[in-house]
């Protein structure tokens, strides 16, 4: 049966196409969306004739007189899978709405499947989302775990490997995910989803070499007009989702710092940062660049340097500064961290530090 809130969409589209009055009636007869909004929740005797018989009507000037809640004009029943969904009506001369009946009750249809067809796929969307969450963290399959992966047609039996990746700042269309969908899928077992506001997670069903993330990542930075990141984690049995999940997510703190691609069996001193205690990092950061840390002009003169492998020229090119003000910002930082961004062990301490507050 038509639900109201589609009804009134249904209403919506159909208005932008005919003047005339629409109504849309559920199979029990009550109309549940009009263009005349006082008729909303009325009994039309006449659609509940086309809901049973599943015939067209017309109603006439003499049909008027008898049968309740109705006005001259046509009654279509909208079919759904070989049932009547509701039935829609065009009030006016029925010699004059005949002609536009058959061609609005096949729209009404076609866009009550195409509905149905989005409801699906956001029900598929939200279900798999969940089951992955429950995937990583359940670490015995039970039946209904398994009868879960069988509905959403989840393969267990491949080895998985995780691959996040990271679109600040834009938004995501549906057309863009499918192809984008389409091209890692290529009739393979991989899974892709959305995961969180501004990421997506692909679940590999073999390993994928550099040159195959290079391609992705050129695709959709052309597609979004935004540079994006990619971690990658290592290929793990389906029972160790979890740990190339956490690996890749290791990978993407690196690789957002450039919008680049990072591989975690690539991390080296990432592995070490990892493992620090919390109150052992906040300490370092304390004796490093807390001072600065509010000073968004001496935090972005860092991570410029830092990303541009200390080379003045670039680093002043994207911010963008003149060369003087950079050195000028060096000498702020020496002044109130107490480290010397231009003497080597000092600059290993701030990187340090830097890689910290971004991690």
């Amino acid at each position: 049966m038509i639900q109201p809130k589609l009804a009134q969409q249904i209403i919506y589209e159909v208005r932008k196409l005919l003047d005339e009055d629409i109504i849309v009636v559920d199979t029990d007869g009550r109309i549940i969306a009009s263009t005349d909004r006082s008729r909303i929740g009325l009994f039309h005797e006449g659609a509940a004739l086309v809901s049973e018989t599943r015939k067209k009507r017309i109603v006439t000037e003499e049909d008027e007189q008898r049968w309740t809640g109705v006005k001259m004009g046509v009654n279509l029943p909208i079919m759904f899978r070989g049932e009547v969904a509701g039935v829609i009506g065009i009030t006016g001369s029925p010699e004059k709405v005949s002609q536009y009946g058959e061609l609005l009750r096949k729209m009404t249809e076609l866009f009550i499947q195409e509905n149905h067809y989005h409801e699906e796929e956001d029900w598929h969307t939200r279900s798999l989302e969940a089951f992955v969450l429950q995937w990583m963290e359940q670490r015995e399959w039970d039946d209904l775990f398994l009868n879960k992966a069988n509905v959403l047609d989840v393969d267990l039996t491949v080895r998985r490997q995780v691959v996040l990746i990271y679109y600040p700042n834009t938004l995501l269309l549906k057309p863009i995910l499918r192809h984008f969908s389409e091209v890692v899928k290529q009739q393979s077992k991989t899974i892709i989803l959305r995961w969180g506001q501004d990421q997506l997670m692909i679940l590999l069903d073999a390993e994928k070499t550099m040159d195959q993330f290079e391609k992705w990542k050129a695709l959709l930075e052309k597609q979004l007009a935004r540079r994006v990141a990619i971690g990658v984690g290592s290929l793990q049995p389906a029972t160790e989702l979890k740990t190339s999940f956490q690996q890749a997510e290791r990978a993407m703190h690196v690789a957002k710092l450039a919008s680049t691609i990072v591989l975690e069996r690539e991390l080296t001193l990432e592995l070490i940062l990892s493992d620090l205690q919390s109150s052992t990092k906040a300490t370092y950061m304390e004796r490093t660049i807390v001072p600065i840390m509010d000073d968004q002009e001496l935090m972005e003169t860092l991570s410029a340097l830092f990303t541009h492998n200390f080379s003045y020229k670039q680093a002043s090119e994207s911010i963008p500064v003149h060369i003087n003000t950079l050195h000028y910002r060096l000498k702020k930082i020496e002044e109130m961290t107490g480290l010397n961004p231009k003497v080597l062990e000092d600059q290993l301490q701030l990187y340090l530090a830097w890689r910290l507050f971004n991690a």
